[in-house]
């Protein structure tokens, strides 16, 4: 009797720890898909070509995962683009505002044409663009070949390389002719095909940047020494009771003068006049209160 009550309670006990172990797991399950979710839609991985991501090459730098960088490089293009255009061009004369809006704007534009060249533009070999961008790229075994690429043969990428300089990118998972690097900004990488369109887009970001750094500095110095320049109005700083008083030298000795000539050409009362309306003033309180007394 005493054993079977045994072994009653070892079979719920073994129930109930295998319903833990069971809803453990499925928890742990769902947590590493949120994980592999979140890392599918934006990673900083160095290596995405692992097999929890993709077996395929990367094609251009909007496939998933995004880089966070990447994301910052846009949130920035859209913070300096409303800040100029919005705050900082109106905030000047308007004779000023349509000559830094031609520029700035053609810079912006430049740069966003040569971002989404640099971006879409598929830099990978020759050879490797005949292929079906969703071939399986295999992971590299180390025991078998000392590098990637040797004598002009890619092991992971099954080409002939067209180039000495073609080499192949751990993070995109493919070859890239005339490779110069992967940049983390663009989420891909930069090479031959799409170098021209990387330096334009880094050459017009400089300068569109020294532009709204130098308009900046203007505005803030022409605040101080010459603030006529500015449109003070647009920010509505004319009705405030915070606006910086602007002192006009010629109207100030205007007033002045014509202070001192009311002055001069007015009658001061004399000290005999002044007795004079005194007395009578006393004579008249006295009067009053005789009057009051007799009724």
């Amino acid at each position: 009797m005493l054993t079977e009550q045994t072994q009653r309670q070892q079979q719920q006990t073994t129930r109930h720890e295998g319903g833990a172990t069971a809803t453990t797991l499925r928890k742990a399950l769902a947590r590493q898909s949120r994980k592999l979710t979140r890392n599918q839609f934006c990673s900083s991985q160095d290596n995405l070509g692992a097999s929890e991501y993709r077996k395929d090459r990367r094609v251009h730098g909007l496939q998933l995962p995004l880089h966070p960088l990447q994301l910052v490089g846009w949130f920035a293009l859209i913070l300096f683009g409303y800040s100029t255009f919005a705050l900082l061009i109106p905030a000047l004369k308007p004779s000023v505002q349509l000559p830094l809006y031609y520029v700035l704007a053609t810079l912006y534009l430049l740069h966003l044409v040569s971002h989404l060249a640099a971006l879409l533009l598929d830099p990978a070999d020759v050879e490797l663009r005949r292929k079906s961008s969703r071939a399986v790229v295999p992971e590299f075994d180390r025991s078998k070949h000392s590098h990637v690429i040797e004598n002009g043969r890619c092991h992971l990428c099954n080409i002939k390389t067209t180039s000495h300089r073609t080499k192949h990118c751990s993070v995109c998972n493919k070859c890239v002719g005339t490779f110069d690097h992967h940049c983390k900004w663009l989420n891909h990488c930069v090479g031959g095909r799409n170098y021209v369109a990387f330096l334009m887009c880094v050459v017009s970001a400089v300068i569109a940047a020294l532009v709204i750094l130098a308009a900046a500095v203007v505005e803030i110095v022409l605040y101080h020494v010459q603030p006529e320049w500015l449109n003070v109005a647009w920010f509505g700083f004319a009705n405030s009771s915070d606006t910086t008083a602007i002192v006009d030298p010629t109207s100030d000795q205007t007033n002045t003068d014509l202070n001192n000539d009311t002055l001069a050409n007015s009658t001061l009362p004399s000290l005999l006049d002044n007795i004079t309306s005194s007395a009578q003033d006393l004579l008249l309180n006295q009067t009053l209160f005789i009057n009051d007394t007799a009724d």
